[in-house]
């Protein structure tokens, strides 16, 4: 069974309009314009001193990841 809405997902804005032309070029259409969503993550590191039973947590910091989302659909023919 074929599906006629796909999102797609790229780290690069770039590689994304390549990869939505391709599909345009092939009978699909943006739905919606494109949209930049991010994912935060909590960096932390174990501290390893030997001597101590109880380990500790230092916290180094946040990353942060972008990623470029486009909604598509097949144009009825």
């Amino acid at each position: 069974m074929f599906t006629n809405e796909i999102t797609m997902r790229r780290h690069g804005k770039l590689e994304l309009v390549k990869a939505i032309q391709e599909k345009e070029r092939n009978g699909w259409e943006c739905v919606a314009p494109i949209a930049k969503s991010s994912n935060h993550k909590k960096e932390w590191q174990l501290s390893s001193n030997p001597k101590k039973v109880n380990k500790k947590r230092d916290y180094r910091g946040v990353s942060e990841d972008y990623t470029y989302v486009v909604k598509m659909r097949r144009v009825a023919n």
